[in-house]
This record gives C-alpha cells, structure tokens and sequence, in this order.
C-alpha cells in the first residue's frame, strides 16, 4: 500500500468548511454540523487499487466562483506541463533533485514532531525526515497523485520512502481538514504562489499549528530571478506546452519580461517584502531564512513561528 489514514490522524479531523467534528463510516465522512459529505476516490498504483478520502470543497458546476475555475484552469496547465516532465523517469533528475534541497533540510532546517505536508504529493520530502517524526500528513488537491506510481521505477529508487505507505488526503491549503493546535510543523514548498488564496491559506496554516509550532516555506521570488533564469524555465514550460497544444503556434507569455503573462501556470508571484508582509499579517514571528545555492539561488526557504 502506498497511502493510509491512521487512526491518529483520524482524530485530528474536521471539517473543512465549518470546522465542526465528524462522523465516520466505512465510505464516508459527515460533517456533525453542516452535515457535508466527504467521500473515497479510487484509483490504480499499478496492479492494485487504493482509495483516498476526497476532503475538496466540490462545488456544483453550475456555481463554482471565478477565482477556482482560473484556478483550474492553470493548475491544469501545470499538471499537464508536470505530466510531460514526470514521463522522464530518470534516476539521474531525482538525484539531481535531492541534491538541490538536501543543504535545506539535512543543514539549514529540521522538522520533527507532528509535520503537515501541505501541496505534499506522494510525499518525497520523507527522503529527509528522521526518527524523531511522530507523523507525517500530505494533502493535495490533486487527488490522484499515486496513480500508476509502481510504473515510476527510479522514482521509487531515489526515494524509498513513497514505498512506505503515506498518510495522505486531498484537500485545499485554504480549507485544512484538521482541528486547531495539531501540529509541529507545517511544510509549503513550491506550492504557496500557486494558492488561491495564500493569505488564507497562511491562516489555516497558523490555526492547526501547535503553540510554537513552524511554517516552512520554499518560494522562488521573483526579483532574484534573472532574465536568463527565466528565459530558460520559459523554454522548458513552453516546449512542453508545445507538445500540448499539438504543434499550435502561440505567443507564450507574451509582454513579461520573468513571470505573470497570460500563460504563467500561478496564481502569484511575491517579491521578498511581500513574503515578509504576509508571514507577518497572518501571524507568524520570522524565525530564520535561507537562500538555496546556485543554480537555485532564486530559491528563498523561510521558516516562521507561531506568535
């Protein structure tokens, strides 16, 4: 099995509109208050299927706001991008990966205790967890994030750790499914620019944080990159994007000179003030702040306390 719900986490549940406790059966739970259903999804590993509980605020189509069809719309942009990019399953580019982060979490910054993984996937950032982790919860808004991850052979090689089965939900950063003052450390890495909303999303952050408790933030932010940073992540994304659009020729974001054109697959892009500003609007005391080395020295990784 590659995900689970322990009974642990089980208890730390709520809803994640109204906050109210739940009630569970074997195919769902219900809100005790506003009495929404959150239900299984199913889906295949490779040669088995594995359900997760589906924790999104689904709306009826006919009424979904604005803001989350833009926000489908680019995250579907960026899956798709994503997808063409995962089918290099090379051992080469996750080592590569693990090297690029592994002075921020083996050198520059130690989680332990109770973490919430949030925009966690299948959950690589195990790989640097120690024994002094007493859980690990990875939410996502794609739930099918373990699809076909048995045919993903280096992937599982450079990461052990998706063998071991994870405790995983789907759900939104701005609707946690989890009671206030669960836990230790909440974790956002390359995610926070792709919220829909990171001032609530911080929020929700700072109440399922124990007293003291950490958010960890990993963020590209825009003034450290330059423009040859940018032309060549823009030439990635657009050839893939070109494989998408089967051969349609289009002007791939057109008058920006880094990001924000119409084609960038984000929400936002934050300048390091703004980081700062929001960290602080939302509650959090800078605890310490790191830079990546190069090539990624675009990379600010930041960790705030909870007043």
């Amino acid at each position: 099995m590659f995900t689970k719900l322990d009974s642990e986490v089980m208890t730390l549940l709520c809803c994640p509109l109204c906050k109210s406790s739940l009630s569970h059966k074997t195919d769902a739970f219900t809100c005790d208050n506003c009495s929404t259903t959150y239900s299984p999804k199913t889906f295949s590993v490779g040669d088995h299927e594995e359900s997760i509980f589906d924790f999104r605020l689904n709306y009826p189509k006919y009424c979904v706001p604005l803001i989350m069809k833009r926000w489908s719309e680019l995250q579907d942009l960026f899956e798709n991008t994503q997808r063409l990019y995962r089918k290099r399953d090379t051992l080469e580019r996750y080592l590569g990966e693990i090297d690029a982060v592994q002075e921020v979490y083996n050198d520059e910054f130690h989680m332990k205790g109770r973490i919430l993984d949030v925009g966690g996937h299948v959950g690589r950032i195990r790989h640097f967890l120690g024994d002094d982790t007493t859980l690990y919860v990875s939410i996502d808004p794609f739930w099918n994030t373990f699809q076909d991850i048995q045919k993903k052979q280096n992937l599982l090689q450079a990461y052990p750790c998706i063998e071991k089965a994870c405790n995983f939900l789907a759900a939104h950063a701005e609707h946690l499914p989890f009671a206030a003052n669960s836990f230790d450390w909440v974790h956002m890495r390359s995610v926070v620019d792709h919220f829909i909303d990171p001032y609530l999303a911080f929020k929700e952050a700072y109440r399922v944080l124990h007293p003291d408790g950490y958010l960890l933030i990993g963020l590209i932010l825009t003034e450290k990159l330059t423009p040859k940073h940018a032309k060549k992540r823009r030439n990635i994304i657009a050839r893939g994007i070109k494989k998408l659009k089967k051969g349609k020729s289009y002007s791939f974001w057109k008058d920006s000179k880094i990001y924000g054109g119409p084609d960038d697959d984000h929400m936002f892009r934050f300048k390091h003030t703004e980081l700062m500003d929001l960290m602080s609007m939302t509650g959090f005391e800078l605890d310490k702040e790191h830079w990546q080395k190069e090539p990624f020295s675009f990379c600010i990784n930041v960790t705030g306390r909870k007043k």
